[in-house]
């Protein structure tokens, strides 16, 4: 390659230098002019091959191996059609109804917003939910320190059973949530 730039700059020497009669030019030619059109005609050849050998977007690195990646776009669709034959996907979760929380002996509807707003929106996530987290959703995140939440995964569980008459006998025995 770099004999082809030494080939090709003498070339354009001799055209620039080089009179009609085949002589060099007289002495009073400004030796930058040919100088220049030479440093020009070397950047836009260097240009040019430095151009060729970048990479053209995320396509040219894999160029080498490119039967092996046709084959391989090939086979995925086909066992992507045989996993979606075999076995339908499933359906997406249908998300549960909210509860009204406020049936709860000591949950009103600012707690109960506090509740929901924590993924606490039925009776039965209520009920599988430890007093201790409880507490500090309501006592440390939400700052209500005077809230007790001990009897509430209790009623839940009841509420979540259907069994409204045995809560009623237990909200019975409780004032604000507490047990008297």
């Amino acid at each position: 390659m770099t004999m082809t730039f030494i080939t090709m700059g003498g070339w354009l020497a001799t055209i620039l230098f080089a009179q009609g009669n085949g002589e060099l030019a007289p002495a009073g030619t400004p030796i930058c002019v040919p100088l220049g059109l030479i440093a020009l005609f070397l950047v836009i050849f260097g240009w040019y091959f430095v151009q060729r050998s970048w990479p053209k977007g995320p396509a040219a690195p894999a160029a080498h191996n490119a039967h092996a990646d046709h084959a391989a776009h090939e086979a995925a669709p086909a066992a992507a059609a045989a996993t979606v034959e075999t076995a339908p996907p499933p359906p997406p979760p249908t998300p549960a109804k909210p509860d009204n929380l406020t049936r709860i002996e000591g949950i009103g509807p600012k707690i109960g917003r506090l509740l929901n707003g924590a993924g606490i929106k039925t009776f039965a996530e209520l009920a599988n939910t430890s007093v201790a987290t409880l507490e500090k959703i309501v006592q440390e995140d939400a700052g209500l320190e005077f809230i007790n939440p001990e009897s509430w995964p209790e009623q839940a569980a009841l509420a979540a059973a259907g069994d409204w008459e045995a809560l009623k006998v237990l909200q019975a025995d409780l004032k604000g949530g507490r047990r008297q």
